[in-house]
């Protein structure tokens, strides 16, 4: 019988004192300490990559030709014509040489969950199917970044990844 447990990979990379406290690092501003610590990860790692690099649109904006009315939280609601629908996108944290999409999440929201499906759909309707990593931890993040090398490693080519 194979093993198939993941390899333990105790994380060597802590949050500083500074890195609790600014979410700045290299010039870039960051949305959270552990995205500071992912892009020192990767840094350290050889491995090509982009932070908030490419930002989907997952749905076009459109004008909505009826009527909207709208609450303005006094009872009383106001009436909008032919109202422009903002577009909806996404901007994945890092894109890892070009196949792999780690996006660095503690908590996700129920925007976040519809997002990240809306974008794997798009992906697969345009034959671009990418590897995607949601760590949550430094330990999580490190895993990810050793299974993305593995992966390279293994050679597994685009055209698989994009079967898979």
């Amino acid at each position: 019988m194979k093993n198939n447990k993941v390899k333990r990979v105790k994380p060597s990379y802590t949050l500083t004192k500074e890195e609790k406290t600014s979410l700045t690092y290299n010039g870039i501003t960051f949305r959270s300490p552990l995205e500071i610590v992912t892009y020192k990860i990767l840094e350290q790692s050889g491995l090509k990559f982009q932070y908030e690099s490419v930002d989907y649109i997952l749905q076009d904006k459109f004008v909505y030709p009826s009527e909207i009315w709208k609450d303005d939280n006094s009872r009383i609601f106001k009436k909008t014509r032919s109202t422009i629908v903002q577009p909806i996108t996404h901007l994945p944290d890092f894109i890892v040489e070009n196949n792999f999409i780690i996006e660095v999440k503690g908590w996700q929201t129920p925007d976040f969950k519809l997002r990240r499906k809306m974008l794997l759909h798009k992906l697969l309707k345009e034959n671009d199917a990418k590897h995607y990593f949601m760590p949550s931890t430094i330990k999580s993040v490190l895993l990810s970044v050793e299974r993305i090398k593995q992966i390279l490693k293994d050679g597994i080519s685009e055209e698989e990844i994009n079967n898979n």
